[in-house]
């Protein structure tokens, strides 16, 4: 932010040395610098640059919050990224689309989101909890697809917690 709103700095130069940070930066702090810096602006060369980066474990949580930041549809635009990772970044991805008000990305949490290489159980309740998972449960079962049963079931189990840990999908 003081960045943005530093009336000596251009924003041009700004926005430049964001995209060398993000695209030639040997550094992965300065690569998270340089995504952190490209969030500060709508640019489709930012958001391709941001979004390519973000597929990476180690940068999609800033990838999620520059593109929520800069996107015309920012959770649309984390959700997209989220589906395209699988670990810790699916995992701060999808702890980011929890507040969403999109419901195919509610329907999506309870069917795939939560899904990840790490543990389930670090999502279940996230997921249950902003997808509704209780109301999608209330459907009369002519409308329950066998996704959101294979969900459900693996949700309710992580969240039961019976033995062990409920292992990777």
């Amino acid at each position: 932010r003081m960045l943005a709103d530093d009336d000596d700095l251009s924003e041009d130069r700004l926005y430049r040395v964001g995209r060398w940070l993000a695209t030639r930066a040997a550094d992965r702090e300065a690569v998270k610098a340089g995504i952190a810096v490209l969030g500060l602006f709508r640019s489709a060369e930012g958001h391709a640059i941001v979004d390519q980066r973000g597929r990476h474990d180690e940068f999609s949580l800033y990838a999620g919050v520059a593109l929520s930041n800069t996107a015309e549809d920012g959770d649309g635009a984390v959700w997209d990224l989220a589906r395209a990772v699988h670990g810790w970044g699916r995992i701060h991805l999808v702890e980011h689309l929890i507040d969403t008000d999109d419901d195919r990305i509610k329907a999506w949490l309870i069917r795939q989101g939560y899904r990840n290489t790490v543990l389930i159980d670090y999502l279940a309740h996230a997921c249950a909890s902003a997808g509704d998972l209780r109301r999608a449960l209330d459907q009369p079962s002519v409308t329950l697809d066998d996704e959101l049963r294979r969900g459900a079931a693996d949700l309710i189990l992580s969240l039961i917690h019976i033995s062990e840990p409920t292992r990777p999908l």
